[in-house]
């Protein structure tokens, strides 16, 4: 990698799935109290931005984290379902979460002004 090879002092992080990523199910869960789900049951373990930004000021302030990397996850694994769920239990209401095809989200991704990868 470019940056390895520089020469100048770095560090990576690479957070998986961000806690905020269910801030999407907002005006769904709102409007129809229901969360579209394009993954089924995979699992992830989603981290929170706080904790991925306290990770990363820890890597500044010292020269101990210069050449290597990092892999940030929560603590937990857990499917679009089961978020949801924890999701409902904290607001206390109901909501659905549905499953529907890849093909589906990615045309309301790009309906709602998502760029194409």
């Amino acid at each position: 990698m470019l940056v390895e090879k520089s020469g100048i002092p770095w560090t990576f992080l690479r957070p998986g799935a961000f806690m905020s990523n269910a801030l999407q199910w907002v005006n769904t869960i709102k409007l129809q109290g229901k969360a579209f789900n394009p993954t089924g049951d995979g699992k992830v373990a989603p981290i929170s931005p706080y904790d991925i930004a306290a990770v990363a000021a820890l890597a500044l302030i010292g020269s101990e984290h210069q050449g290597k990397a990092y892999d940030l996850t929560g603590s937990q694994l857990l499917s679009t379902p089961e978020q949801v769920h924890i999701l409902s239990k904290v607001i206390g209401s109901p909501i659905e979460c549905i499953d529907i095809p890849i093909k589906v989200a990615a045309e309301r991704w790009k309906a709602s002004g998502l760029p194409e990868i």
